[in-house]
């Protein structure tokens, strides 16, 4: 099955653009922030909370637990980059369904925790 999506891109933007793989051209060529901006314009809607899991492991990276600049700590647990991302995931899901009050930084304290946890 041949899908078609009409993506403007760049100055010829009333070109469409023909997509035969996977029907997913647009993520594959935008980056998350530009999707949900669209998604908001479209959609006539605010998104006003994202885990995205990049986003976790840059801000994870400066919590004593995976800071490799602690190694030598009892705090150290292990690099952020060796957590499986299957399992920053299934942290987000727990601290979405925790967390009360949708406050990013008690989400990567939950999300900080459950991994320590499992870890």
């Amino acid at each position: 099955m041949r899908r078609f999506w009409g993506i403007r891109c760049g100055k010829g933007g009333d070109k469409p653009v023909q997509d035969t793989d996977d029907g997913k051209l647009y993520f594959h060529t935008h980056d998350l922030w530009q999707v949900l901006d669209d998604v908001e314009k479209f959609y006539q809607c605010e998104i006003y909370g994202v885990l995205a899991v990049q986003d976790t492991v840059e801000n994870l990276r400066h919590y004593l637990e995976f800071c490799e600049t602690q190694k030598n700590t009892k705090y150290f647990k292990m690099p952020i980059d060796d957590v499986p991302k299957d399992l920053i995931i299934e942290a987000h899901n727990y601290a979405c369904h925790k967390v009360n009050q949708h406050d990013y930084d008690e989400m990567l304290d939950c999300v900080s925790e459950y991994i320590v946890e499992r870890i």
